[in-house]
Parts: structure tokens; C-alpha cells; sequence
């Protein structure tokens, strides 16, 4: 799918809000890998909702292992979700290809993107810095991802 056709499904016109369906929807179709894994982390027992998506496949006998991240700032900025969406297969099959373990968290500001914002909890004075988007509460030794 080319990135003006998952920009056209993702974005409403001058609206910087994901629709959160839509984009694991995309997510779903344009990942057609059989290796590569899909996997929603919860980030925190609150329950407010806040997630971080990895998309992985798996390492070749402890060779190299490569990570890729976008969606830091999702609101003002959606061009990395957009690539990232439209590009995700040939990038998976591109790391078989190399024999390369691929980690892959495709939108790390997932509740920035659902509301438009750059950061998770609002925009600055108040919001804190977008590094904080995949903090959470909870057990460090119970709820790290591993």
C-alpha cells in the first residue's frame, strides 16, 4: 500500500487524530511476513488505556538484531507511521533476507496518536516530555516488556 493510500485511511483532512482501529487494521494487512510476530504490551495497570506495539521476528541464532521505532511525536509529525505502515513488509522481509533479527515498535506514542498530540498526556506546559510516553506504573520486575 503506498503512503498516500494509508495516509488517506489513517488521517481525516486536517484532523492530526488516528483512528486506533484503522492503524492496527493497516498494521494487520501490510504485514504479510509469516515470521514477524504482532504483540501489545499494556504500559499501564491504570487501565487509562496506554500500550506499546512491537512487531518482531525472530533473531537467527543469536546473530545480529536490529530495532525500529517511529511515532515518537504522532500528532504534528505522522510522516514516520505513514512510512513505516506503508514500507513494514519489505522491511521485515528485507531483514530475513539479511539474516537479521528485526524489533520493530512501530507507534511509541500510541495515546498521542488517538488524541492528536505530540505527547501523551498533553502538550507542554502541563504534558511532559514525549521520552515519557512509554513510562509507566506498576511492578518494574512484573510489567517490563522482556
Amino acid at each position: 500500500m503506498s503512503p498516500q493510500e494509508v495516509a488517506s485511511r489513517l488521517y481525516r483532512p486536517q484532523d492530526p487524530k488516528i483512528d486506533i482501529e484503522v492503524y492496527f487494521d493497516l498494521l494487520g494487512k501490510n504485514l504479510k511476513t509469516p515470521s514477524a510476530k504482532i504483540t501489545r504490551h499494556p504500559l499501564d495497570p491504570s487501565g487509562e488505556g496506554r500500550t506499546l506495539t512491537e512487531v518482531s521476528s525472530p533473531r537467527k541464532n543469536g546473530k545480529r538484531n536490529v530495532v525500529l521505532t517511529a511515532g515518537f511525536h504522532p500528532g504534528p509529525e505522522p510522516q514516520p507511521i505513514i512510512c513505516l505502515l506503508s514500507f513494514i513488509d519489505k522491511i521485515f522481509r528485507y531483514a530475513k533476507e539479511k539474516k537479521v533479527g528485526l524489533t520493530c515498535f512501530p507507534l511509541v506514542n500510541e495515546l498521542g496518536a488517538i488524541k492528536g498530540m505530540r505527547y501523551w498526556d498533553g502538550e507542554p506546559p502541563n504534558g511532559t516530555a514525549n521520552n515519557d510516553a512509554i513510562r509507566f506504573d506498576g511492578d518494574p520486575q512484573k510489567d517490563s516488556l522482556p
